[in-house]
């Protein structure tokens, strides 16, 4: 009968071990992969890429390539199970005196997860790999912290506890910091708030300490909206449903290309997606799945003030509930234009400057005036992207010619003076959205973002905005627009800000041409311009009516 000694063991297993001695250290993706079995016995495996994801940023910060990394992913995806059990227990294969400091909203998850710590460097697995360097320091019956006798150490507590003072680490770790069913609450936010800022950075035992928050978005004043706003910080963003970008290191991309493509259809099957998504609620949603909150109650621009047009068959715009449908190709349009740098434009990291560079937004509006001689807003389309000069008046040109604007409105501010002279000398027919007076300027800046959006809200307030129902942007664009001024980016709100300024200055039904002064442009935009003269005045404003309520 066999004892169960080194020499019962197969050569062939014993060759395993030994290379995983050598090659799992080196992987903190193949090291999860490898250990899996420990914390979920039965349970196989299910890699994905936003997985691997988490391991390239953790193994980043293993190698001293960043101190300060937050995570927010999705619910049920197996964050919690690498970054807080199987990270750190790979960290001591490498380096088994680093001590290490966790903190949930509640002591039960903390202490579940330094037990489940415990279970991965006790096991047989662990320890005929890497028992030689983690060994336990005698008896350990403390459920909160246990050691190794290379001094190393892990330390699990809940937010607000006095019990951390005295114990410190080279890694600390939030877990999920805030309970979601006091999220919404100011009071604990602020208690929350006081705790990060004064408390747990004091923990950290040396300046070469790095800190990692993981957390599914709770609130735009959550811990991650607190950390973001001081700077400093990775942000590891990955939504559950593609909107078009994701955050995340330079080295390290978002594979998904399409639209609404699920960030791991096998554990989040269509059905079971959309399920979910009707019990968390348009909300829930935002923050929870797709890691950008918005407040239940919107910020200065209300939700309900956001109007949603169906396109109809004839491909008329019904709008104002019906009461009326109009062609947009035959009303007044025109396009308001936000340019932003990309990080090496801003200078990059390690020079004071901005490193997560603003979006570049397209706008194309159509202006409806109802028969009180009220301009309707109407968002034909948008673009949001970050791009390089050369390809921005690329796609200006081809957003151009789908839409056939009568002007473009772009802002002249820093280097986008340069590019409205390119695009001038391309024809396009740009007037300036400027600080300036007089000259080619379309719209006179001359208050400040928040200024320009509280003058905006008349408008929107009014019922008189509207947007495509079904656009693939509609929501990020609803949920920043609902965020400003607490919103990571606010490109669309300017554009939005600028359409509703220069909508509000068209007065009445048009009955003339447009006699602006026109920007020297190429003989083809020449020719369009007369084409649309021909055709009638680009500024009127001839509505179909379907219906008059009593006493019109």
């Amino acid at each position: 009968m066999s004892d169960g000694s080194p020499t019962d063991i197969p050569k062939e297993f014993l060759d395993l071990v030994e290379i995983d001695k050598v090659l799992l250290p080196q992987s903190l993706h193949e090291f999860v992969k490898a250990t899996w079995h420990v914390i979920e016995p039965g349970v196989p495996f299910k890699d994905n890429w936003h997985l691997k994801m988490i391991c390239d940023h953790l193994q980043a910060v293993t190698e001293g390539k960043l101190k300060r990394l937050i995570i927010n992913v999705p619910p049920r995806t197996g964050k919690s199970s690498i970054v807080s059990v199987l990270w750190p227990c790979w960290e001591w294969t490498r380096n088994a005196s680093i001590p290490f400091m966790f903190a949930s909203y509640a002591l039960r998850l903390a202490l579940r997860d330094n037990l489940r710590r415990r279970q991965v460097v006790e096991s047989k697995f662990y320890q005929d790999r890497f028992g030689g360097k983690v060994g336990f320091a005698g008896e350990q019956r403390e459920k909160a912290y246990f050691r190794n006798t290379a001094q190393g150490s892990m330390f699990a507590s809940s937010l607000g506890s006095s019990n951390i003072l005295g114990f410190g680490g080279l890694r600390l770790v939030l877990d999920d910091p805030q309970d979601p069913t006091g999220a919404e609450s100011e009071v604990v936010r602020e208690s929350v708030t006081e705790w990060l800022c004064r408390t747990w950075p004091s923990r950290k035992d040396s300046p070469e300490a790095a800190e990692v928050l993981i957390q599914q978005r709770l609130h735009e004043g959550d811990a991650t909206g607190l950390y973001l706003k001081q700077g400093g910080w990775t942000h590891l963003k990955v939504p559950m449903e593609w909107e078009g970008d994701s955050e995340c290191a330079p080295e390290v991309a978002d594979p998904r290309r399409n639209l609404g493509e699920i960030l791991d259809s096998t554990r989040f099957p269509k059905d079971f997606l959309e399920d979910l998504k009707k019990r968390l609620g348009p909300y829930g949603v935002a923050g929870q799945l797709q890691q950008r909150p918005a407040p239940m109650e919107g910020g200065i621009v209300k939700r309900e003030w956001i109007k949603h047009y169906d396109v109809l068959k004839d491909g008329r715009i019904s709008v104002m509930d019906g009461l009326y449908e109009y062609d947009a190709m035959s009303h007044f349009r025109f396009c308001t234009a936000d340019l932003a740098a990309r990080e090496k434009e801003l200078g990059g990291p390690g020079r004071g400057q901005k490193t997560d560079p603003d979006y570049t937004v397209f706008a194309a509006w159509s202006v409806f005036i109802t028969a009180q001689g009220l301009p309707i807003l109407t968002l034909l389309d948008l673009v949001r992207e970050r791009m390089e000069g050369p390809d921005i008046l690329k796609k200006l040109k081809a957003f151009h010619r789908r839409w056939d604007f009568s002007v473009i409105g772009m802002e002249t501010i820093s280097f986008q003076l340069s590019m409205f002279q390119f695009a001038r000398r391309e024809g396009l027919p740009v007037r300036e959205i400027s600080t300036r007076r007089g000259g080619d300027v379309l719209y006179r800046i001359d208050t400040d973002k928040m200024g320009r959006m509280m003058r905006a809200t008349n408008l929107l307030a009014d019922g008189r905005f509207w947007i495509p129902a079904y656009a693939s942007w509609l929501d990020a664009f609803e949920s920043e627009l609902c965020t400003f001024p607490n919103a990571a980016h606010d490109d669309m709100c300017d554009v939005v800000a600028y359409g509703v300024a220069i909508a509000e200055r068209i007065k009445g039904r048009g009955g003339t041409k447009d006699t602006s002064p026109a920007p020297s442009s190429s003989p083809e935009e020449e020719e369009r311009r007369a084409e649309r003269n021909r055709s009638g005045p680009p500024t009127a404003w001839d509505f179909i009516e379907v219906k008059r309520p009593p006493g019109w």
